[in-house]
């Protein structure tokens, strides 16, 4: 939980004291600073080409359900900036069973963050499982960072799509 005002995203909390002397009496202070970061710059880059919505080997399977998300995540596929899909991905692609995407468009204001519904695909239907909550957020540089979450169970995976940046 994080104190009321604090607008910018707060990843932890920092304690500072400073002590005062005087001649009669020994007087604490303790400041609260939060420490603050901007997603855009502190990030998890997440590249991994099995994510591709090109994928169709299921061999390996993948489930985002055993990693601990912790932070905010810039998907890569190789060298490239990608971003989740907005569309429905068939069912054994990306490297998992269910591949994982967004219902809603991506947020279109540089430093907007949102809410998007994540949604996957079995047996020719989209959001067949449980969906969940991602928060999204556009970068100057024009990049994508997500707040990702664990899937309700295996084996769901996000997916990572290329896409032409406007």
């Amino acid at each position: 939980m994080h104190p009321p005002g604090c607008d910018c995203l707060c990843d932890s909390w920092q304690s500072t004291s400073s002590i005062e002397y005087s001649a009669v009496s020994i007087k604490m202070i303790w400041l609260v600073i939060p420490s603050c970061f901007d997603p855009c710059q502190n990030y998890t880059a997440l590249n991994n080409d099995w994510r591709s919505t090109n994928n169709t080997n299921i061999q390996d399977l993948h489930c985002d359900r055993n990693i601990d998300w912790q932070g905010w995540y810039r998907l890569f596929l190789g060298q490239s900036s990608a971003r989740i899909p907005e569309r429905c991905i068939d069912s054994n692609r990306c490297g998992t069973h269910a591949p994982l995407w967004i219902t809603q468009p991506h947020p279109t204001q540089v430093g907007e963050i949102v809410n998007r519904t994540v949604c996957n695909t079995w047996s020719g239907r989209c959001c067949l499982f449980t969906s969940h909550t991602i928060q999204v957020k556009l970068c100057y540089g024009n990049y994508y960072v997500y707040k990702l979450e664990k899937p309700v169970t295996c084996y769901l995976a996000y997916c990572a799509g290329e896409w032409n940046r406007p």
